[in-house]
């Protein structure tokens, strides 16, 4: 049975408070749910027990580096099947290079596309879901 939007919660990492609120209000739009940070570190405290882990992770800009939040999130076995990709101001090749090859799930870059930003989450989420099910065991 597939997941409706709001049954999925994206969290959003980006230090420019304006550009968190626009991209928020993209996704709540599409009826997903949202966890907004303005830090790597603080987007890292979601991981209490009081919270809900979010479903994709998406780095925008914090602190620390897009890359060591991503290697930082990646070391936690919980969270290596959530889709992850960087939305940067960093176009050029060497970025995008990195990006991928750290095994991110897509690199988009800013300014971006608001139809393209979300049919990159709606796929990367599909195919989350997909390999989900897939990995169930038979009945």
């Amino acid at each position: 049975m597939a997941m409706s939007n709001s049954d999925q919660t994206i969290l959003i990492v980006d230090d420019e408070t304006d550009l968190l609120d626009i991209t928020a209000s993209y996704l709540k739009m599409e009826g997903y749910s949202t966890l907004t940070a303005h830090s790597g570190a603080e987007a890292l405290e979601f991981d209490d027990e009081d919270r809900s882990c979010p479903d994709y992770l998406r780095h925008l800009h914090a602190g620390m580096s897009g890359f060591e939040f991503f290697e930082e999130v990646r070391r936690y076995d919980k969270f290596q099947s959530i889709p992850f990709i960087f939305l940067s101001g960093h176009g050029d090749p060497v970025h995008m290079q990195k990006g991928k090859e750290l095994g991110s799930d897509d690199y988009l870059i800013k300014p971006f596309d608001p139809e393209l930003f979300i049919s990159t989450i709606r796929g990367k989420l599909k195919r989350k879901e997909q390999l989900y099910h897939r990995n169930l065991p038979s009945v």
